[in-house]
C-alpha cells in the first residue's frame, strides 16, 4: 500500500514553479519529512519564509502608507516604522550604550555609535582617506569634495548636498515644529535649537565671555554674543546673501525686504525666558 504522505509530498513543486510561492522538503529531529514555504514577491523574486514579510516588502513596490503620524501627519508603510518615528516627538531613547550611557531611538543607531569605542571605520574616502563608521556618513561626506547639490527646495530653489539638509530647510516655509520643550511647551524646527532652549531653563551658565564677562547656558549663545565685540557678520540672508552681525537683524531684513511672514519673525516667547531666536 501507498503511504498518503508520499504521494502528497510527490505533489509538490519543489523547484518552486508557482506563481507565488515556493516549497523546500526539509527533515526535522525525528526524520519525518516536512514542506518549509518560501514566499516569493512577483515584482522583484525577493524571497520571505513568512507570508506577513512578504506583504510588508510589497508595500515598497505600491508605494501605500497607511500608518499616519498623529502630531506631524508623515506617513509610513510600516507600522514599526511609524512606532520609531514616534520617538521624536515623544523623546524617548530606549537603546543605551554600555560604555558611556549616551541613548539613542533605534537600535542600529547605538550599533553604529559602538563603533566609536572599538574604532571600527571601515568605509574610507577614495579622495582623502577619512574613514567612517556608516556608509551613509561616506556618502554625505563626498558632497565635499564634488560639490554636488542634487536636492532642490520646490519652494525657492534653494540647493543642498543632502536630502536631509533639504527636509530641515522645508520647514522654513511649512512653518513644521516638531521638537516640543516638555518644561513650558515652545516648540522648534530642529533638535538642535530645542537642545539650546533647554539650557534656558537652567540656572547654570557655564559659557562665559572672556571680553566682558557675561555668562551664557550654551556655547551658541556665547558665540551669538561675541559678535557684539567682534563685529563678525555671520548671519547671512538666504536670498540675497547680505550679512548681519546678530540674529534678530538679519530676521527684521527678511520681513522688511522680503516679506517673510511676521508671524515667523515675532521673539519667541518662554513661560520662563523671553528672547529672540
Amino acid at each position: 500500500m501507498t503511504d498518503p504522505l508520499v504521494n502528497d509530498i510527490n505533489d509538490v513543486d519543489v523547484k518552486g514553479n508557482s506563481a507565488n510561492h515556493k516549497h523546500d522538503i526539509t527533515f526535522n529531529t525525528k526524520n519525518q519529512m516536512k514542506v518549509k514555504h518560501n514566499f516569493v514577491c512577483d515584482v522583484c523574486g525577493k524571497i520571505f519564509t513568512v507570508v506577513k514579510h512578504l506583504k510588508n516588502h510589497m508595500l515598497t513596490h505600491t508605494g501605500e502608507k497607511p500608518f499616519s503620524c498623529d502630531v506631524c501627519q508623515k506617513t509610513f508603510a510600516l507600522k514599526e516604522c511609524l512606532k520609531i518615528h514616534s520617538r521624536i516627538h515623544t523623546g524617548e531613547k530606549p537603546y543605551h550604550c554600555e560604555e558611556c550611557g549616551m541613548q539613542f531611538t533605534q537600535k542600529s543607531g547605538l550599533l553604529t555609535h559602538r563603533k566609536i569605542h572599538t574604532g571600527n571605520k571601515p568605509y574610507s574616502c577614495v579622495e582623502c582617506g577619512l574613514k567612517f563608521a556608516r556608509p551613509s556618513h561616506l556618502q554625505a561626506h563626498m558632497v565635499r569634495h564634488t560639490g554636488e547639490k542634487a536636492f532642490a527646495c520646490t519652494q525657492c530653489g534653494r540647493e543642498f548636498g543632502r536630502r536631509d539638509s533639504l527636509m530641515k530647510h522645508m520647514r522654513v516655509h511649512t512653518g513644521h515644529k516638531p521638537f516640543l520643550c516638555t518644561v513650558c511647551g515652545k516648540s522648534f524646527t530642529q533638535s538642535q535649537n530645542l537642545k539650546v532652549h533647554i539650557a534656558t531653563h537652567s540656572e547654570n551658565k557655564p559659557f562665559l565671555c572672556l571680553q566682558c564677562g557675561k555668562s551664557f547656558a550654551n556655547k551658541a549663545r556665547l558665540k551669538d554674543h561675541s559678535t557684539v565685540h567682534t563685529g563678525k557678520r555671520q548671519f547671512k540672508c538666504e536670498y540675497c546673501a547680505k550679512e548681519f552681525v546678530r540674529r534678530e537683524h538679519m530676521k527684521y531684513h527678511l520681513n522688511a525686504v522680503h516679506g517673510k511672514k511676521q508671524m515667523d519673525l515675532r521673539p519667541q516667547i518662554c513661560a520662563f525666558h523671553s528672547y529672540t531666536i
